[in-house]
C-alpha cells in the first residue's frame, strides 16, 4: 500500500500553492494598457509631445523681416545629485518592486515585471545635466522647421546672431539648432558670459533671490498640497500597485516620478516601465505638485517673477526694429528660469484664479500648465513683418512653434506700434530699481551688448583687474599707515 507522510504532504501542498500563485501572477496581463498614455511631466516633458510641426508661416501681403527667438535647452539628463539618488534609492525601490511581485503582491502586469527585473541604471554623475540625444534632436528639428518657415530664401546678407548661457547644455542646444537651421553656413555662437544679466537675469535680481527664490513661503502651497488627501490617496494607490506593504511616502513617490519622466524624455518613443505604475490621475496630481512651485517662483505668484524678465522683452523690441539690410535672425538659448518669467511678462497663459493647494480639481483646465508651456526646448519666436497695407509693421508671435495672439494686442499679428505701447511697462522697466542689484551688476547690465560677448568678457576682466589693483593699493596703504 502507498503511504504519504505528513511531511511529504506538506511539501506537495506548498508546491501546489506556489504553482497556483505563479499562475495567478502570470495571469496579470497588460491588455488594459492605454495606447495613448498621459505623458505630461511639467518642465521635464519631452518637446516631441507638445510642439506644432505643421503651422507654416503664410501672411499674405507681408514679408518676414527679422526674427527673434528665446529657447530653453533641449531634454537633458538629471542633475548629478538626482543621479546619485536614482542610483541609490531608485535601485532599492526597483528591487523592492521585483521582490513584492515575486511574492504575489501588487497589481503590475507580468510584462512590466519582466522589464523591472531587467532594468538597470546606467547614468553617471558625468552625465549630470548634459543634453541627451533626444534633446539634440529636438533642437535640430526646431532649427529645420524655422529655416523652412522663415529662411528658405536665405541670402548672403542675412544677419545671424547666436548666444547661449555658460551652461554646457545651452551650448549643445545652440549647436544642434544651428546645424538644423543653417546647415550650409558657418554660424558663430558667441562665447558665453559668466555674468549675463540678459539670459540669466534671475541671477542678478537680488530682491527676487532674497524675497522669493530663497523664501520658504514661496513653496508653502506646494508643501501643503503634498499633505492633502488627494496626494495621500495617490501615494497609497501607487504603493498598492507596486506591492509595498507600507504606504508610499512622498519622497519615494517623487523618485519614481523623476525616473519615469527623465527616462521618457530620454527615449520619447519608448514607454518607460517606471511610468507604468502611474494612472493618468496620478500623473496629473504630481504635475500639479510641480506647477505650484513654478507658478509661485517663476510665474504669476509674484509680480517681480515676470517684471524682472524685462531685459529680454527690451532686447526683443530693440533687436526687431533695428534697421539692417536683408533679413536678420537672433537666437538665444537659456533655461526654464528665463522662459517662464518671459511668458508671464507677456501675460500669456494667465488664469483668473491663482494656483493653490486646495483647488486642484477646479484648476484641471488651467492655462498655466508647465508641461505644455515650459517643456524641454520650450521657445518663443517673434517675427517682424513688413506688409503692403496698413499697419505696415506687424508682429507675429509663436509659442512651441504655434501661432499665438498676444493678450494685450487687438489682433494676430499685432500692430507693431500697439505692441510697443501696450507692453511699455515691461519694455521700459528699470531692472536695477526693480531688483535692488549692486553697482557692479548694474554696470554690466547697462553696458551689455547682446551681440558682443567678447567685448563684455573683456570688460569683466578689466573690472576684475581694476578691483585687484585697488585692493593691493588699499592694502599697502593700510600696512604703511
Amino acid at each position: 500500500m502507498f503511504k504519504v507522510s505528513i511531511m511529504n504532504f506538506k511539501a506537495v501542498f506548498v508546491a501546489l500553492i506556489a504553482i497556483l500563485s505563479w499562475n495567478e501572477i502570470l495571469a496579470r496581463t497588460c491588455d488594459n494598457k492605454d495606447e495613448n498614455p498621459y505623458l505630461m511631466f511639467s518642465t521635464k516633458t519631452s518637446y516631441f509631445k507638445v510642439f506644432n510641426g505643421s503651422n507654416i508661416h503664410d501672411e499674405n501681403g507681408c514679408q518676414a523681416k527679422s526674427l527673434w527667438m528665446l529657447a530653453r535647452h533641449g531634454s537633458r539628463y538629471p542633475g548629478s545629485d538626482d543621479i546619485l539618488v536614482m542610483a541609490d534609492r531608485g535601485v532599492e525601490i526597483k528591487d523592492a518592486i521585483v521582490e513584492a511581485y515575486s511574492s504575489g503582491k501588487g497589481s503590475l502586469c507580468h510584462e512590466d515585471f519582466i522589464q523591472f527585473q531587467s532594468w538597470s541604471f546606467n547614468w553617471t554623475q558625468d552625465d549630470g545635466s548634459l543634453l541627451s540625444e533626444s534633446g539634440k534632436l529636438e533642437m535640430f528639428q526646431i532649427g529645420q522647421r524655422v529655416r523652412k518657415r522663415f529662411f528658405d530664401d536665405i541670402k548672403d546678407e542675412t544677419h545671424i546672431h547666436f548666444r547661449r548661457t555658460y551652461k554646457k547644455r545651452t551650448g549643445q542646444s545652440a549647436e544642434s539648432f544651428a546645424e538644423g537651421a543653417f546647415p550650409d553656413q558657418s554660424v558663430e555662437i558667441l562665447k558665453p558670459l559668466h555674468t549675463d544679466p540678459l539670459l540669466r537675469f534671475f541671477d542678478f535680481c537680488t530682491k527676487w533671490i532674497n524675497d522669493i527664490d530663497e523664501n520658504p513661503e514661496t513653496y508653502k502651497e506646494q508643501r501643503l498640497f503634498g499633505e492633502t488627501d488627494v496626494m495621500k490617496k495617490t501615494l497609497k494607490d501607487i504603493g498598492l500597485a507596486i506591492g509595498f506593504n507600507e504606504e508610499l511616502n512622498l519622497t519615494d513617490g517623487l523618485i519614481i516620478y523623476d525616473i519615469c519622466r527623465y527616462e521618457q524624455a530620454h527615449q520619447p518613443d519608448k514607454f518607460s516601465v517606471w511610468c507604468s505604475v502611474f494612472q493618468e490621475t496620478h500623473l496629473k496630481v504630481f504635475e500639479y505638485y510641480e506647477e505650484l512651485k513654478y507658478w509661485h517662483k517663476n510665474g504669476y505668484g509674484h509680480a517681480l517673477n515676470y517684471l524682472m524678465a524685462c531685459p529680454l522683452v527690451q532686447d526683443a523690441a530693440l533687436t526687431l526694429q533695428k534697421e539692417e539690410i536683408g533679413k536678420s535672425g537672433t537666437f538665444y538659448f537659456s533655461h526654464s528660469e528665463a522662459i517662464l518669467p518671459f511668458l508671464a511678462a507677456l501675460d500669456l497663459f494667465k488664469d483668473k484664479e491663482p494656483l493653490r493647494h486646495d483647488n486642484f480639481h477646479t484648476m484641471s483646465e488651467r492655462h498655466y500648465q508647465t508641461s505644455r508651456i515650459g517643456s524641454f526646448s520650450s521657445n518663443v519666436i517673434f517675427v517682424l513683418l513688413e506688409c503692403e497695407e496698413f499697419p505696415q509693421k506687424r508682429l507675429l508671435t509663436y509659442h512651441q512653434e504655434r501661432r499665438i495672439k498676444l493678450p494685450r494686442c487687438d489682433s494676430d499679428p499685432c500692430n507693431w506700434d500697439q505692441f510697443m505701447s501696450r507692453y511699455q511697462d515691461v519694455i521700459g522697466c528699470q531692472f536695477d530699481q526693480l531688483c535692488g542689484t549692486d553697482d557692479q551688476a548694474n554696470e554690466e547690465f547697462i553696458n551689455l551688448d547682446s551681440n558682443s560677448g567678447e567685448t563684455n568678457n573683456a570688460k569683466s576682466l578689466f573690472s576684475l583687474k581694476l578691483c585687484m589693483l585697488c585692493t593691493f593699493l588699499f592694502g599697502s596703504a593700510l600696512i604703511n599707515s
